[in-house]
């Protein structure tokens, strides 16, 4: 997914760049200069947010995972933060004297 990203981003950036390049009558090599540096820098851009979605998607699906299959041996029970869940305690209330 995050090689994807970055072709996806060069791919189109280059595209996009060449296409009005030669739209707006500039030399060939300035356009093609001009492309391979969009493609570059896009590239570069969409691997960092292809990692990021990874990121949220994977950490998503362990979250998804650890609710789920809860139960299972091995396992931790638990908050996902690996914290043990808080206990409460019940204190009977002391005893009130009759009202007069």
């Amino acid at each position: 997914m995050v090689r994807f990203c970055g072709a996806a981003f060069g791919f189109l950036a280059f595209s996009i760049t060449i296409t009005l390049g030669l739209l707006c009558g500039n030399p060939v090599e300035v356009t093609l200069q001009r492309a391979i540096r969009a493609l570059l820098v896009f590239c570069a851009l969409g691997l960092l947010l292809g990692w990021i979605g990874y990121r949220i998607v994977d950490e998503h699906a362990l979250r998804r995972k650890a609710e789920l299959f809860r139960d299972e041996p091995g396992t931790p029970a638990g908050p996902p933060g690996g914290e043990p869940a808080p206990t409460l305690r019940v204190v009977p209330a002391p005893p009130q004297s009759p009202a007069r």
